[in-house]
């Protein structure tokens, strides 16, 4: 029974988090592409939460453009251009097809009424009640922090101008680097753009997910995976909303990436830090994972010594390696590793783990990534497609840490110094492989 309701259900709970308003909306959207945590129906409901949340009313959203560009030449026969409904609503505001002047085609999105007030009761609800019921049913970290994070992800994703210097940002950093003239953010119309009205070029392509060449998605979201690393651990600055309808392929085999309003910053020691991790991980050099976990922020200063002790290198090695082998975490029992990760905690007198506010961001666009994945192949692997990239960096970067970080995927937990340390050979054709997989994914 249960079963034959699933498709209703699913549903109601799509039409249940558009009640509720964008903070939860968002919550949707990112659930919407985990096949390997939620079923069929639920994918299917969710998924409208993507693009077609119901529109607000276009002689409202024309009052707002008016008030917005006010007197700028053009913003009435810009008006006229206008499509007369939204050719697609999310939980922020709503996207119009017009023209410029010259015939330019545009989307121009409006923003919604009222959502500075929206977000502020959203946010106080998380901040001041189920942020504080989550830590008492034993969910680690600062869990009010990282609603304060969010809360500044979301109020600073109301300012178009903003959005606008992040897409622009981004272009900039791609023309620079090998992912030029595969990937880009639509320009935007600088004219016709203010706080809560922005306007881009209009791109004409298809969501990853509904993409009408399937058999080029690998190679898609193998790009989209460089692209993200490289905004994580090179430019500094992450795209934080990759959900399938803000991902298309062009009739070119482009990747377009759209929406920049929400994005995060990665200081350069993180990014290094980050890499570091993971070729210590890769690398099976575990000796040097507490220290990371600590200079990460996910186990209090001082807190080595309770990591080597707890078993939690162990067990974190059997969860990359399983996370490596494919599958997402349809492989891994998701209620037992939060319960061991519980007991973990509770094991030392201050709490164990805790969760950085910062990794908020970063885990829900790599998750999404992940997802998508996951939806073209059941056995995709975040990790092994990570490894490209890794290899390009550690091959090219010729920073004090990075060689540090190379000289540990090459020579594993051997002494570095010493005259004597054997190369895996394994890893250094692997890094290779990796470094040839990245040029073609990157090849525009």
């Amino acid at each position: 029974a249960l079963e034959a309701n699933a498709e209703e259900r699913a549903l109601q709970l799509a039409k249940v988090l558009t009640a509720l308003g964008p903070t939860f909306i968002k919550a949707g959207q990112s659930a919407s592409i985990r096949t390997d945590l939620l079923a069929p129906p639920y994918i299917r409901g969710l998924t409208s939460l993507q693009d077609q949340v119901p529109p607000f009313p276009t002689d409202e959203a024309t009052a707002l453009i008016r008030e917005e560009l006010g007197e700028a030449e053009g913003v009435e026969a810009l008006l006229d251009s206008l499509s007369a409904e939204p050719v697609a609503a999310a939980s922020l505001g709503q996207v119009y097809r017009g023209a410029l002047p010259d015939g330019t085609p545009i989307a121009l999105k409006v923003q919604r009424p009222r959502m500075a007030r929206q977000i502020a009761l959203d946010m106080l609800l998380i901040r001041e009640v189920l942020a504080p019921l989550a830590s008492a049913v034993g969910l680690p970290g600062d869990l009010v922090g990282t609603a304060d994070a969010w809360g500044e992800g979301f109020v600073a994703e109301l300012d178009y101008s903003a959005e606008a210097a992040n897409a622009a940002l981004f272009n900039a950093n791609v023309r620079q680097g090998q992912l030029s003239g595969s990937v880009f953010a639509p320009p935007v119309v600088e004219g016709f753009s203010s706080r809560r009205v922005l306007t881009t070029e209009w791109v004409d392509g298809e969501r990853l997910d509904r993409c009408r060449a399937p058999e080029d998605v690998p190679r898609l979201c193998s790009l989209a995976m460089s692209t993200y690393l490289q905004m994580m651990l090179q430019d500094g600055v992450l795209h934080c909303d990759p959900h399938p309808g803000n991902l298309l392929r062009t009739a070119e085999g482009k990747l377009c990436i759209l929406d920049w309003g929400l994005v995060t910053t990665i200081s350069p020691d993180l990014q290094l830090t980050l890499i570091e991790h993971v070729a210590h991980l890769t690398a099976e050099d575990y000796a040097k994972v507490p220290n990371d976990l600590v200079r990460l922020g996910f186990v209090p200063e001082g807190g080595e010594t309770d990591i080597e002790s707890s078993g939690v290198v162990d067990y974190l090695t059997f969860v990359y390696s399983t996370w490596n082998s494919g599958g997402g975490a349809s492989k891994l029992d998701v209620p037992a590793l939060l319960a061991r990760v519980q007991e973990l905690t509770a094991e030392t007198e201050n709490g164990l783990f805790q969760i950085p506010p910062y990794f908020a961001y970063i885990a829900k666009s790599f998750s999404v990534l992940e997802g998508i994945g996951l939806s073209s192949n059941e056995d995709y692997s975040i990790v092994s497609e990570a490894f490209p990239y890794l290899s390009k960096r550690l091959l090219t970067d010729d920073s004090p840490r990075a060689k540090a970080a190379l000289r540990s995927m090459v020579y594993g937990a051997e002494d570095k110094d010493a005259s004597n340390a054997t190369p895996n050979l394994s890893k250094v054709l692997s890094m290779g492989d990796g470094f040839t997989s990245y040029s073609s994914a990157t090849a525009a």
